[in-house]
């Protein structure tokens, strides 16, 4: 096996992947509230936070 090993990444590569991370976490943030709210009512709970709307 290869020795382990931090890849080499420019501050170019952070500018340029920085935009797509941001969307990803966002889209992955809303996908978890959704599913969250969905097992909840399927499962009879209740979903509470400070995002969490009344």
């Amino acid at each position: 096996m290869p020795a382990f090993r931090l890849p080499a990444v420019s501050l170019h590569d952070v500018r340029e992947l920085s935009g797509a991370a941001i969307a990803i976490a966002l889209v992955s943030f809303a996908d978890m509230s959704v599913l969250s709210r969905a097992f909840a009512l399927r499962g009879s709970y209740t979903v509470s936070g400070p995002l969490s709307a009344s």
